[in-house]
């Protein structure tokens, strides 16, 4: 915390229901966290460095990745920082490995045509690891 001698702390943008996990998570060191709430979770336990609670959330985070969910995912590990660098890693070889299924998964003709001209003429797999 900025003020370890603080009182108060102020979370105007935390998520209730997140918030509650994160209470209950303090109170009981147990946490049963929902997919829906995981990402809030993770976030709120990163600000207030509950590393444990913060590595169960985004456990519940990557658990639930999918073809629909996965540039949504990425998007927001890559905001959080290196907090979340691993996450970020492990979603992007998800992606790596199944973006077959997330091109289905696009509702976008015009992103799908897109992404698939960047796949084909991105380097081949081989490529970049030599």
């Amino acid at each position: 915390f900025a003020d370890g001698s603080a009182q108060q702390l102020s979370l105007p943008d935390a998520d209730a229901d997140a918030f509650e996990v994160v209470l209950g998570w303090v109170y009981t060191d147990t946490a049963d966290i929902p997919a829906a709430l995981a990402a809030g979770v993770a976030e709120l336990a990163d600000r207030l460095l509950l590393p444990e609670l913060r590595e169960q959330a985004v456990a519940v985070v990557e658990a639930s990745v999918s073809a629909s969910t996965v540039a949504a995912l990425l998007l927001w590990a890559e905001a959080r920082g290196p907090a979340f660098s691993a996450l970020l890693s492990r979603l992007k070889g998800w992606y790596v490995e199944n973006h077959e299924a997330v091109m289905r998964a696009a509702r976008s003709p015009r992103l799908i045509v897109e992404l698939m001209r960047d796949i084909s003429s991105s380097p081949s797999k081989r490529a970049r690891t030599l």
